[in-house]
């Protein structure tokens, strides 16, 4: 019997069976709906009612007053058990059967999940994890905001002809920090000396050897100064080029930046505002040293006149810059 997730779903006739459990193995949550949220038994329907592929919607011609209506979340399992036994389906349908084996099979007397179910989705679990690809991505950002991508050129390798940041495979004995570090070093000649975190994206995928794995991807982006990354894998990748962080988008990204590209943007402006804004009160903090240490002075004579306190808070040139640079962005 094979199991996905946490969620079977098995349809026959307007009839769905949900058998939901969690990994955990709480005790399982059966609903068995037909006819909407209503189970009948066969004395509430004839057979020519209920076989007909239209009958699903002619629930109204159905007496209210005539309707059984079992409440199954208020029974034990055994009175389930024994009101599947007792059902008299008037649908000529050989999954009906399957349904009620299906049920009996997963539903034990204490209504906990059945021991062999258990170590089947044991072992699956296992073997997901026996399979999982681990990966880590960085963005390299220059002092000017603008990033590094580069078009990958190998087609036996993941995404051919779309534009990649460095990265790669986490080996067993690194951390996703190290990873992202080395990965950065080996593929551009750069040197990561702090990381920030973007977001983790997880999922299943196909990979080029033809298994589908789960993955699990850290997303990165570290400021770089002035250093320029340079092509050190020829085979793998073009040579690298920066583009503004605004045009982003308008490039043939991998998956993981396609998919993040909006929160890529954001974490990376916002890191950008964080600088400008402790750099800005450093400089309002030294001015105001400047003038105190002028006013504590003994020396009266070099008390500052008007003019030169104004000149002391007149904005530099570069904070006139920046100013520009915020109205303009």
């Amino acid at each position: 019997m094979q199991s996905k997730n946490n969620l079977q779903k098995l349809s026959f006739s307007g009839v769905i069976t949900e058998f939901s459990y969690n990994f955990l193995f709480h005790p399982l949550i059966l609903k068995i709906n037909l006819y909407g949220n209503k189970l009948y038994s066969s004395q509430d329907f004839d057979s020519e009612t209920i076989s007909s592929q239209s009958s699903i919607h002619q629930e109204s011609t159905v007496q209210e007053s005539t309707n059984r209506n079992i409440d199954l979340p208020h029974m034990n399992d055994n009175e389930v058990l024994q009101e599947i036994n007792n059902w008299e389906y008037a649908i000529k349908n050989d999954k009906c059967s399957e349904l009620i084996d299906n049920f009996k099979y997963i539903s034990n007397q204490n209504g906990y999940v059945n021991k062999n179910l258990q170590n089947q989705l044991k072992q699956n679990i296992q073997s997901y994890e026996n399979d999982l690809r681990e990966f880590t991505i960085c963005i390299l950002v220059d002092n000017e905001k603008r990033i590094y991508l580069s078009r990958r050129n190998n087609p036996t390798k993941d995404f051919y002809g779309k534009y990649q940041v460095p990265g790669g495979g986490k080996k067993n004995n690194e951390s996703y920090d190290q990873c992202a570090k080395r990965e950065t070093k080996e593929e551009t000649d750069v040197e990561i000396y702090e990381l920030d975190l973007v977001t983790i994206h997880q999922g299943f995928r196909a990979f080029p050897d033809g298994k589908e794995c789960m993955f699990k991807c850290a997303i990165y982006f570290a400021l770089i100064g002035n250093q320029i990354p340079r092509q050190v894998e020829a085979s793998n990748n073009n040579k690298w080029f920066s583009v503004e962080l605004r045009d982003l988008g308008k490039y043939d990204l991998t998956d993981s930046l396609k998919e993040f590209k909006s929160i890529i943007v954001e974490k990376i402006n916002s890191k950008f505002r964080s600088i400008k804004s402790k750099d800005h009160k450093k400089k309002d903090s030294n001015k105001k040293r400047k003038i105190d240490q002028v006013y504590e002075s003994d020396n009266s004579s070099i008390v500052p006149s008007e003019d030169e306190i104004e000149i002391l808070n007149r904005p530099s040139e570069e904070e006139i810059l920046d100013n520009i640079s915020k109205l303009v962005d």
